[in-house]
């Protein structure tokens, strides 16, 4: 049997090109002949029909190939008519290759092919920090599901020995139970047998679970604790959702999902601060632990006080200047209530009866949802006569930095405008009113002109006396200062 496998391209649109291929099959047994193409479907085709639904396709070409070889098996040649190609035999048998000898002939066996389509799909970018998308709520962790059993920052010879010695290299079964989804991430509860409990070493607020999910704010270490107060809920309660569960007082959802999976025991080997990036050094941890609480900022309205004489300022002659204010939706107005009773406790505001007033805005926090006052001061600021204090470049103060300094601490300075005494004769001209009440700062605003300026200078002038360790380095923007040092201990040297 000889067999011939020909391609031929038709055109079916000006962009789409189908390709065909057909066999012609040529049965050298005397008195028999069979001759017929099939397309990639396995569907024979007829050579009279090639003509017609074949563009480009020459009916003569077809026949030389099969006349030539034809006559190299046989010793004689094919002939051709209107009817289709007619191959004689040397025993004087002939056979029309036509649509009657096709329809007597016999599919050719071919490898099943895959039917294919074709989809088209718009792929997610990577999304960025400061653009939420449909995965801002969570990202993969950095590791792959895992159960830690340990993490060992203290070189601890005798787990390192038992560990190797009796399970490194074992496969464990372990069962879930539930899912829990809260702010910190997404994570499994993972039950461990009591002999496999043996080996759980981790601090008691976390318990043994599979992280899976992460909020960005957060790190892995955020949700072995997190999965202990779920666990430890008890107010769980049946939502609509079919095994989804909520607990009004840990606010995280809980879903039902049995099962078990096989871990394999191994020990690797991680720098110090992998999955830590968001956390302070251990020994900063300690040390910033004996400072007292009254150092730190215990609310976003908690505000101090500098002993510094207060700040004036000049402006330009004319009459007070008064703006109205603008209404806003009710739970703006709501999130102005917050701020406005956290302020006046601490004596930063205090009522006013000014011919002065400019308008307040609410700007809602993306990440809290909360709101935040802004005080609209762009006509004051056109009216002051008093110029600007230049605030130093931040990316040239960054250049003072050595190769050699590895180490670094920040330190921001909460509510640092409120800190600094406004003097009496000013504060009528930062009035506002809110609710229909009229209020005043006691303190440097924050949208004035000259608030940045005066600041940066009053606190680098309280910094003069600071004495750092060899080698550390301070870089001062407006409230916001970095320690950089060349080893940990003078870091913290530096800070204390």
């Amino acid at each position: 049997m000889l067999i011939l496998r020909h391609c031929a391209a038709t055109r079916v649109s000006r962009s789409f090109c189908t390709k065909w291929t057909y066999d012609t099959v040529i049965d050298l047994t005397p008195g028999v002949l069979f001759s017929f193409p099939t397309n990639q479907l396995g569907e024979v085709l007829d050579f009279n029909n090639f003509g017609g639904s074949v563009r480009d396709w020459k009916e003569e070409k077809e026949f030389d190939l099969v006349q030539t070889t034809y006559a190299r098996f046989t010793g004689s040649e094919p002939a051709q008519y209107k009817d289709g190609l007619t191959v004689t035999l040397p025993d004087g048998t002939s056979a029309v290759c036509g649509p009657e000898t096709t329809r007597k002939g016999q599919y050719l066996v071919q490898p099943v092919r895959c039917e294919i389509a074709e989809i088209y799909w718009g792929l997610l970018t990577p999304e960025k920090p400061d653009k939420q998308g449909i995965l801002s709520p969570y990202f993969p962790p950095p590791d792959p599901p895992h159960v830690t059993l340990f993490y060992d920052r203290q070189d601890d010879e005798v787990y390192r020995e038992g560990f190797g010695d009796v399970v490194c290299g074992d496969t464990w079964q372990v069962g879930s139970k539930f899912i829990y989804v809260g702010p910190e991430g997404v994570a499994a509860d993972v039950q461990l047998t009591e002999e496999q409990d043996q080996w759980y070493m981790m601090a008691e607020e976390s318990v043994p679970h599979v992280s899976l999910a992460l909020h960005p704010k957060h790190q892995a270490k955020d949700l072995g604790p997190m999965v202990k107060r779920a666990v430890e809920c008890t107010d769980w309660t049946l939502t609509q959702a079919p095994n989804v569960w909520y607990s009004p007082s840990c606010k995280k959802y809980r879903l039902e999902a049995p099962g078990t999976d096989w871990v394999y025991l191994e020990r690797r080997e991680i720098t110090l601060d992998h999955g830590r990036e968001k956390m302070d050094h251990p020994v900063a941890t300690a040390r910033l632990n004996e400072l007292p609480d009254s150092l730190w900022s215990k609310g976003p309205t908690d505000v101090g006080l500098t002993d510094c004489p207060p700040v004036t300022f000049k402006i330009g002659p004319g009459e007070p200047i008064w703006l109205p204010q603008y209404p806003h939706k009710p739970e703006a107005e709501e999130g102005l209530d917050v701020t406005l009773n956290g302020l006046w406790p601490t004596g930063v505001l205090e009522e006013s009866g000014s011919a002065w007033n400019t308008p307040i805005l609410p700007v809602e926090k993306k990440e809290t949802g909360k709101y935040r006052m802004a005080h609209d001061l762009r006509a004051i600021n056109n009216i002051l006569l008093t110029p600007t204090i230049p605030v130093p470049n931040p990316y040239v103060a960054l250049t003072n930095l050595t190769p050699d300094q590895k180490w670094f601490i920040c330190i921001d300075l909460a509510n640092a405008f409120f800190c600094l005494p406004l003097a009496e004769e000013l504060r009528d001209i930062f009035s506002f009113t809110h609710r229909g009440r009229q209020w005043r700062y006691t303190r440097l605003p924050q949208g004035f002109a000259l608030s940045l300026g005066i600041f940066n200078q009053v606190l680098r002038e309280a910094l003069q006396g600071c004495c750092l360790p060899t080698g550390v380095t301070l870089v001062q923007y407006v409230d916001d200062l970095l320690l950089a040092a060349p080893t940990v201990a003078a870091c913290i040297q530096a800070t204390m």
